[in-house]
């Protein structure tokens, strides 16, 4: 089974539990989906999947999820993760779907212009630290997803949008020299 198979039976399942069970199960897959960020995304779901199939049959025999996991779910999932192994070429993937994402994002619109040229020092850049900004909002998420305290959680959130907003800033007022241009006959210019 594939991992949107096994997301689809997950959210379908999900709903068997009662507000209690499903509130503790919802944290724990969230903080475990932000924290394995370097692990295999089957493995990652295939595990969600056993752990509700284990929680809703406790629940049928009147357990909760956290007589059943017990009262620290941060400390089950850290232990949890760490029998998961690493799939480095899996991260190495998703950091070219988002430096892609990036590329064509502020290509298109340059492409309007026949006399335009692209700042490819900068797409690189930015890219890269597109992917970056990408692995720190999900261990933002992991992070704050049993976080107690409110100002350390709201600061958090602050520091990541401070980060997003300057990527912004930056990609727009930053440029090098190092540009790709093309002409109407459909020649590429580096310049």
């Amino acid at each position: 089974m594939n991992s949107d198979k096994l997301i689809n039976e997950n959210n379908q399942l999900r709903e068997n539990l009662n507000s209690e069970n499903k509130r503790y199960y919802e944290d724990l897959l969230v903080y475990i989906r932000s924290k394995s960020t370097f692990n295999r995304e089957k493995d990652v779901e295939q595990l969600l999947l056993d752990m509700l199939h284990d929680l809703i049959d406790a629940q049928s025999n009147g357990e909760s999820a956290e007589f059943y996991f017990g009262r620290d779910p941060k400390s089950l999932a850290d232990e949890i993760l760490k029998t998961l192994p690493k799939h480095f070429f899996d991260i190495f993937k998703i950091a070219c779907y988002i430096v892609i994402g990036y590329v064509l994002f502020f290509t298109i619109p340059n492409m309007v212009s026949p006399s335009s040229k692209l700042d490819l020092g900068n797409l690189i850049i930015f890219g890269i630290l597109g992917f970056i900004f990408s692995i720190t909002a999900l261990w933002l998420i992991g992070k704050e997803t049993y976080q107690t305290n409110k100002i350390k959680k709201y600061t958090s959130y602050a520091f990541g949008i401070v980060i997003f907003v300057s990527l912004i800033i930056g990609s727009i007022f930053l440029k090098h020299h190092f540009l790709l241009g093309y002409r109407v006959g459909g020649e590429l210019v580096l310049s």
